[in-house]
Order: structure tokens, then sequence, then C-alpha cells
């Protein structure tokens, strides 16, 4: 199978990337590596961090083809605390969603059959560390 991943839309804060995947003669996993996003661990993420890039991803659009093995859509893997996300046959689509990554990893894509053929549309919001402050007045 081949499954290729094209990245349509990068900015400073989103990503648009698009898996295809043909249905040909392996399960072939789809990875959105996030260092090679624009400007990598620096620029796409809002400038120099020493916290490594993470994503939410925020929107899915989907469209999968039927499959000769049972459940045999494809899977999400975005480093939730949640587990993979499944998604059947069929289309889709998922606005305001906000799938938060628990530790940085790539996005992986990966179909569950080698007859499955589809294409995800992935809207990604670029998240960068956080840093703040916090106090507690003295009491007495």
């Amino acid at each position: 199978m081949a499954t290729t991943v094209t990245v349509m839309h990068d900015t400073q804060t989103h990503a648009v990337v698009m898996v295809n995947a043909d249905g040909g003669a392996v399960a072939e996993p789809g990875p959105i590596v996030l260092t090679s996003l624009v400007g990598a661990q620096l620029n796409a993420f809002g400038g120099a961090s020493v916290v490594p890039p993470r994503v939410a991803i925020t929107k899915i659009e989907s469209s999968c083809g039927p499959s000769a093995g049972a459940d045999a859509g494809y899977t999400i893997d975005y480093g939730g605390n949640g587990g993979l996300l499944f998604i059947h046959e069929g289309s889709l689509k998922l606005d305001d969603l906000n799938l938060i990554m628990s530790t940085p990893a790539d996005v992986v894509v990966t179909p569950q059959h080698n007859s499955v053929s589809f294409t995800a549309i992935l809207t990604l919001k670029k998240i960068k560390g956080f840093a703040g402050s916090a106090s507690m007045a003295k009491i007495g």
C-alpha cells in the first residue's frame, strides 16, 4: 500500500495535512512528522523553545472506501491519553475538535487492512510550550 502524506497548508499556528492510502500490498502507516512542518521546532511553533512541539487535531475530513477486512478502516495515533482514534468506512466531517496530545509525538495514520483506501484531511493546531507563574498570598 502506498500511504502518502501531503502538507496542504502550513503556517506558524496551523497545518492542514492530507493522508492518502490506495489499498495496496501492506497496511503501511502514514506519519505526519511534526518537525517537518514549517521551521521545525523553532519557527513553526512560534519561535525558539525548549519545549518539544505538540499539536491538537481540530478538524477531520475523511472518505474511506469499503474493505475486505472486518472493521478495517484506519486509525489516527495523535499521542492522546485515550489511545487510537478509529475511523470506519464511509465519509465524515468532524469539526470543532480539540484532541490534544498528552506527549509530543508524530501523528500517525494507519490503514487497518491491506484493502483499505481512504483520504483523510487533518487540521492541526500547533501548540508551543506554556510558561507561566503562580504566587501565593501570605495570610496573617
